[in-house]
């Protein structure tokens, strides 16, 4: 009753602003269920000679060669502004597992820090919700662990549970 759409591909081909012209991802794909998106973080971090840094992180796209950057903020327009989106989800520093613990304890600082800046990029909505990460309160230990605030009502629809 859900799909997950790749935000990383999305954002590269057939692009984002096309999406969006075309009205959403819902309406781009004819699907009138809800729609999960991840913040393309996966997909970059798994890419060669990419720059990371607080802002975010720097790349080049697979399709034409150019430089790109992807930011917290950058990945939450994609998703909830441009594709759509129900549910989106934070960019994270994604490390090759096993990390040694100082890495891995890096990347969860980054991260964290991002998703301070993705949750004010957000900011409220009615009709979707975010899925951060981590949260400021918790540790960074995998999204099968994380709360979430989104329910899925009786009509398909995904709410903010109250």
């Amino acid at each position: 009753e859900i799909i997950l759409g790749n935000t990383y591909h999305l954002y590269l081909k057939p692009g984002d602003e096309l999406i969006a012209r075309a009205g959403g991802l819902h309406k781009f794909i004819g699907w009138n269920r809800p729609i999960l998106t991840d913040s393309g973080g996966f997909q970059v971090f798994s890419l060669p000679n990419k720059e990371i840094s607080d802002k975010g992180v720097r790349f080049k796209n697979e399709v034409t060669g150019d430089a790109m950057e992807l930011t917290p903020e950058r990945s939450i327009e994609i998703q909830a502004d441009l594709l759509g989106s129900d549910i989106v989800m934070q960019l994270d520093e994604c490390v090759s597992w096993p990390a040694e613990e100082e890495r891995a304890a890096t990347a969860m600082r980054l991260s964290a820090r991002w998703g301070e800046r993705s949750k004010a990029a957000f900011g409220t909505r009615d009709r979707q919700t975010s899925f951060p990460q981590c949260f400021e309160s918790e540790p960074l230990s995998g999204i099968g662990s994380k709360r979430s605030d989104a329910r899925l009502d009786g009509h398909g629809s995904w709410r903010r549970a109250r």
